[in-house]
């Protein structure tokens, strides 16, 4: 074997930057290896970082010129690690198979899913068994792709999006009478999420502030899904940019169906519970949440 050398500046972390660095941190033949630009004695460049630590975002600044490889602020689901998130995570034939389904002319997305309970816990597991990812498909073709897996006898049914009911691909039927009439789904679940409230709610579940780990996994046979985590990104004004987001929006769906969509009352004046997750904008919130029914701690937390 030889050896192989990347120089560079870690602009705009990806996927495979990502790989190099997690490997170097468990592999002792790999290495990563920074130097800091504010050692360069330069006086334009230390003229430089004098402006660019003033105007720049404090992590993207480390990641430009401290040599510190971090996910930057830009990606909208900083949290999500391959290190942390992707594992093994085999069918279980004595479990039901949900489907988490965005479905698209460009890009169509759906993702196998099975939930797993947790010990002494009030929430459980999701494990994304397997996906179905193809480019200028149709639903028929991903039905049957679907079809084709060994988790399908188990599927029950699933999340798709809200779009979806008023589609028309082909005929006189909608996205969703065709995967409710072809793939036999009579059940098929859909709702308007918030995308800002879906985001920090899939945050919740990629690390639980309870149990102090995360409760959401995909298996390596996601790759298209993983990849999506590392090319969702904020624009410099902060905003979400509607782009390689296919599943990462079904699992939002997915996520706030299974779990519950946690956030306090703007209007409350009583002490309320908001789940997980404390960090939610002030948003008005109609009905209670399914797991706020189900569980209420002895110390409710007041609700911001």
């Amino acid at each position: 074997g030889g050896i192989a050398v990347f120089i560079g500046s870690p602009w705009e972390t990806t996927a495979f930057f990502n790989d190099m660095v997690e490997q170097a941190q468990v592999d002792p033949d790999r290495a990563f290896v920074t130097w800091t630009t504010e050692d360069n004695p330069k006086k334009e460049i230390q003229e430089m970082l004098v402006v660019e630590k003033r105007v720049l975002p404090p992590d993207l600044y480390a990641q430009l010129y401290l040599g510190v490889a971090r996910a930057p602020s830009m990606l909208v689901c900083p949290d999500f690690s391959k290190e942390r998130h992707v594992r093994t995570c085999p069918f279980d034939s004595d479990l039901p198979v949900t489907l988490w389904i965005d479905p698209g002319k460009g890009t169509y997305a759906v993702l196998a899913v099975q939930f797993h309970p947790v010990k002494d816990y009030l929430l459980d597991e999701t494990w994304g068994i397997d996906e179905v990812y193809q480019h200028n498909s149709s639903d028929r073709k991903v039905i049957l792709e679907a079809a084709s897996r060994p988790w399908w006898r188990n599927v029950i049914g699933g999340v798709i999006d809200i779009a979806a009911r008023r589609t028309f691909t082909t005929g006189d039927d909608t996205t969703e009478q065709i995967w409710q009439k072809e793939a036999g789904l009579s059940t098929l679940r859909s709702r308007k999420v918030d995308v800002e409230i879906g985001t920090m709610r899939l945050q919740d579940i990629l690390m639980d502030h309870i149990l102090g780990r995360p409760l959401f996994y995909l298996d390596y046979r996601c790759p298209e899904t993983i990849q999506e985590f590392y090319l969702y990104k904020r624009n410099s004004a902060g905003t979400i940019v509607d782009a390689h987001n296919h599943e990462i929006k079904a699992i939002t769906y997915g996520i706030i169906d299974h779990y519950g969509l946690v956030a306090p009352r703007r209007e409350a004046t009583t002490p309320t519970y908001s789940g997980p997750s404390w960090h939610y904008p002030k948003r008005a919130h109609r009905g209670l949440d399914r797991l706020f029914q189900k569980f209420k701690p002895p110390t409710p937390v007041v609700g911001r």
